[in-house]
C-alpha cells in the first residue's frame, strides 16, 4: 500500500474562541481527489492552510509526505497551493515573469525553468498571455495563471482553493482535466467547492465539513472529468 501523502489526525484550529477545525482526521495517497464541501466558516480553507504549512494545529497531528509542512522547507516544496488571491500576484510583472521568480523561490532555473513555464503555461491555457502584465489579465487570466503558479513545480500535494469560479465553461473543464491529468500522474490533490457537479466531475472522494468536523456518514462522489 502506498504511503498516505496527507495526514490529519485529530487536528484543531482555534481562532480565539472560536473553533475552525475540531479533531478532523483525513488522509489522502497519491491519485487521490479530495473535495471539501461545507458552507462558509466549515473550516475548509483552514484545512488547506494546515495542509501548506502556513497555520500550525493547536492540537493532534498534520503530516504532509511524513513530516510536518510548517516546519519542513523540504515538505513545503513538494506543495502547491492555489488560494485564489490574485494579490499574491506581482501585477506590474508579465506572466512569464510572476513565474520565473516564484519558479526561482522552489528552486528552479535556467532551461528547466523555462521549459517548466513553457508546458504549464500550455497545460491552463496561458500559453498566449504570457507576455503580458498581470494586472491587465482578465479575471480568468489571473486565476490560471495562479494556477499555473502552483503547478509549475510539479507538486506531490496539490491544494485549490475555489480556482475555477472566474473562468469560463470550456475553461473549467480543460483546468479540471488538467488537475485530474496530474492526480493520474501520482499526485494528491484536495479542492474546495461549493458546486456539487464539480465534485463530481472531479473527486474521487468528498468529505462534507460543518462547524469545523467531518459530517458522518457523508457519502463518497466517485467522480471522473466533466
Amino acid at each position: 500500500m502506498s504511503e498516505p501523502v496527507f495526514e490529519l489526525l485529530s487536528a484543531g484550529k482555534r481562532f480565539g474562541p472560536v473553533p475552525a477545525l475540531a479533531g478532523v482526521s483525513l488522509t489522502g495517497g497519491p491519485g487521490e481527489r479530495v473535495a471539501l464541501r461545507g458552507p462558509n466558516g466549515s473550516g475548509k480553507s483552514t484545512l488547506l492552510k494546515l495542509l501548506a504549512g502556513l497555520l500550525v494545529a493547536d492540537t493532534g497531528v498534520v503530516r504532509v509526505l511524513g513530516a510536518p509542512p510548517a516546519t519542513a522547507p523540504r515538505v513545503r516544496a513538494r506543495i502547491g497551493f492555489c488560494t485564489g488571491d490574485e494579490r499574491s500576484l506581482l501585477p506590474r510583472l508579465s506572466a512569464a515573469e510572476n513565474l520565473r521568480f516564484f519558479g526561482a523561490l522552489y528552486g528552479l532555473a535556467g532551461a528547466d525553468l523555462r521549459a517548466r513555464i513553457d508546458a504549464v503555461a500550455g497545460e491552463v491555457g496561458l500559453a498566449a498571455e504570457l507576455a503580458r502584465p498581470a494586472w491587465s489579465l482578465s479575471s480568468g487570466g489571473r486565476a490560471k495563471l495562479l494556477l499555473a503558479r502552483a503547478l509549475l513545480h510539479s507538486p506531490r500535494l496539490i491544494l485549490v482553493d475555489e480556482s475555477t469560479h472566474a473562468l469560463d465553461a470550456a475553461a473549467t473543464s480543460t483546468l479540471r482535466a488538467r488537475l485530474c491529468e496530474r492526480a493520474a500522474a501520482g499526485a494528491c490533490l484536495v479542492f474546495v467547492t461549493h458546486r456539487e457537479e464539480e465534485a463530481r466531475a472531479i473527486a474521487t472522494r468528498t468529505v462534507e465539513l460543518a462547524r469545523g468536523r467531518v459530517v458522518p456518514g457523508a457519502a463518497a462522489v466517485r467522480g471522473g472529468v466533466a
